[in-house]
């Protein structure tokens, strides 16, 4: 199961991984959505059994310069993401491997 917020490029790489391979639209700051996700790759294998968080963005600016300092907002958005985003997934997706049975 592949999750991501663009979707063209998304389904495109489901389709070149092959039959076996899906997408689902997904935020991973949006709880509902990452639930949708871990769902929907749960379905289709019985169960949970790993996940692979690689969501991430940024982009390099100076704490101050002569414009003043940096803006607080991109830094917010980094953090929501990199940060909130993965521990969001993780919570999500470790909830769904407890209630997959061991192998």
């Amino acid at each position: 199961m592949i999750a991501d917020l663009n979707e063209k490029k998304g389904g495109e790489l489901a389709g070149e991984l092959g039959e076996r391979a899906s997408f689902v639209p997904a935020d991973v700051t949006e709880p509902d959505q990452v639930q949708a996700a871990v769902d929907a790759a749960a379905a289709l294998t019985g169960g949970l059994r790993i996940s692979v968080c690689c969501a991430g963005i940024g982009w390099a600016e100076r704490v101050a310069s002569n414009r003043g300092p940096h803006q607080l907002q991109p830094f917010e958005t980094v953090i929501r993401v990199n940060l909130i985003g993965t521990f969001n997934v993780l919570r999500i997706a470790a909830a769904a491997m407890l209630e997959t049975e061991p192998v």
